[in-house]
């Protein structure tokens, strides 16, 4: 939620702006300590005069194709590999 706000909007004037900008279920306290992890994970950076920059990098995720899908067995074949012979 915290992170999906600063990945769109890239930059914030401050921290007041970008709580205002948050759903009203953010408590300040929380607000504070997501900050605080993202920066140490590199993901946003709290200047000086108190504004708030995404710079994480974000890649498009590739979308998965139909040929590289493995195909899986199906439940009938699992069955009948997995029971132990009855003699």
């Amino acid at each position: 939620m915290v992170e999906g706000t600063l990945k769109r909007r890239k930059y914030f004037d401050s921290r007041n702006q970008l709580f205002e900008t948050l759903p009203k279920k953010v408590m300040p306290q929380s607000l504070t300590i997501l900050l605080k992890y993202s920066e140490e994970s590199r993901k946003v950076s709290l200047n000086k005069d108190g504004s708030i920059t995404w710079i994480f990098p974000s890649f498009p995720k590739n979308k998965k194709t139909k040929a590289s899908k493995k195909s899986k067995p199906s439940k009938s074949r699992l069955r009948k590999s997995t029971r132990p012979d009855r003699r």
